[in-house]
């Protein structure tokens, strides 16, 4: 059994890495994945739930800085222990939106703090207990394979809640709030490293994203970065928080069908990634990752033309899911392929607060757009936005080939 375990998730034989495996996966059981919002909006407006989105991952986005001094302080095990509590207590705050609407509120904000706090700390305790075991090497591989497992998660857990939420809406709460609590639990098996790769500090953080910036006009990245940050930070922006659930609603899909929507086209993108490599192979970073800014373009234009049709909503949601997350890995591709190995993370952290900002800015606003019967006119825009980006990066590109052009002559 140990062997099989050992194949299918490597490094299972290090204790903490093994506990890192079941706590991933318990965490990510959003059984609400797909219905949150559907709940939600029972008790308050869109424009109420837009502005405490913005606040809440503002909130998380800040959080996300000192956490890392958080880490240092108390230890990497406490930290995640105390992000793991957050969301449980946040996301079980929900269930008492009844009793006063303040606990959307409190469960809001608590549970995207408590993600924030998890955030980094997780993998630097996985990546720290693999140097105190000499095992390290192997690091990727388990990236790897837990970045694997969200999919899969995701699938079965969308699926499950949908079913759920025929019964009782509060059934997909309760379930997540239980797989969470399990989280907790199992955190209580990790060891603190003795090791300490990391040590947070004020002038070390200014530093790296200074590098991070510096390292993202890089030549090889400029060319890519419009499209990069258009496709990346829209599918974030639809994915995270309360754009895709609103969109699903435009298209009649209610919590239980949008549920099994988002579980069976996460199975095709699934099956999509698994072939990248042939993609890549085929089209190149270039026209890859244009082409995929572009298809993504088009699931936004589309919803903002069409409404309350369950197939044209269908297509957009695949659209928008495939893009989304075969461009994620492909960014990967990119930056390790063009940006020096000691530079890469301060890169990806830097990029990420750019992928993240578009959706803290649109939320407060978005709540009022759906009231307002203005939501399309916004998706329009996104849709128009990537393909200004795509423009951008072709005649990037171009430039660039005249120029040597011209100095060769």
């Amino acid at each position: 059994m140990s062997k099989l375990f050992n194949n299918i998730f490597p490094s299972f034989g290090v204790k903490n890495i093994a506990v890192y495996y079941w706590v991933k996966i318990f965490s990510l059981a959003f059984f609400i994945i797909a219905n949150w919002l559907f709940f939600v909006l029972e008790f308050i407006s869109p424009a109420q739930m837009g502005i405490l989105e913005s606040v809440s991952f503002g909130i998380g986005m800040l959080l996300e800085i000192p956490s890392g001094a958080i880490a240092d302080l108390l230890g990497k095990k406490i930290t995640v222990q105390i992000g793991l509590l957050m969301q449980t207590v946040g996301i079980g705050s929900f269930m008492l939106t009844p009793i006063s609407t303040w606990f959307i509120i409190f469960g809001n904000i608590i549970s995207v703090a408590g993600f924030a706090m998890i955030s980094g700390s997780f993998e630097a305790l996985a990546y720290d207990s693999m140097v105190e075991t000499k095992t390290e090497k192997y690091y990727d591989l388990v990236a790897a394979r837990t970045g694997s497992i969200f999919p899969a998660v995701t699938i079965g857990s969308a699926l499950i809640g949908g079913f759920l939420w025929r019964y009782n809406i509060y059934l997909p709460w309760l379930a997540t709030t239980i797989f969470m609590l399990i989280a907790l639990i199992l955190s209580f098996q990790f060891t603190e490293p003795t090791v300490d790769t990391f040590k947070f500090s004020w002038q070390q953080f200014i530093k790296q994203n200074k590098t991070g910036l510096r390292e993202l006009l890089h030549p090889e990245i400029k060319k890519y970065l419009p499209v990069l940050i258009a496709i990346l930070a829209s599918f974030y922006m639809w994915s995270t928080g309360i754009v895709r659930i609103f969109m699903g609603e435009q298209f009649s899909y209610n919590g239980e069908t949008l549920s099994y929507l988002v579980s069976g086209v996460m199975i095709v993108s699934s099956i999509s990634i698994f072939y990248l490599d042939k993609i890549k192979m085929l089209l190149g970073d270039n026209k890859g990752i244009i082409l995929l800014t572009v298809l993504g373009s088009f699931g936004w234009l589309l919803a903002g033309f069409f409404s309350e049709s369950l197939i044209i909503g269908a297509i957009i949601f695949l659209l928008l899911i495939v893009t989304g997350e075969l461009s994620e890995p492909w960014r990967s591709t990119i930056i390790n392929k063009h940006i020096d190995s000691k530079y890469r993370s301060t890169v990806i952290s830097t990029l990420q607060f750019f992928i993240q900002l578009p959706y803290v800015l649109v939320a407060m606003f978005f709540g009022f757009m759906i009231e307002r019967q203005l939501v399309q006119s916004f998706y329009f825009l996104v849709g128009v936005v990537m393909l200004v980006a795509v423009f951008f990066s072709i005649q990037y590109k171009v430039r660039n080939k005249l120029s040597a052009k011209f100095l060769n002559n």
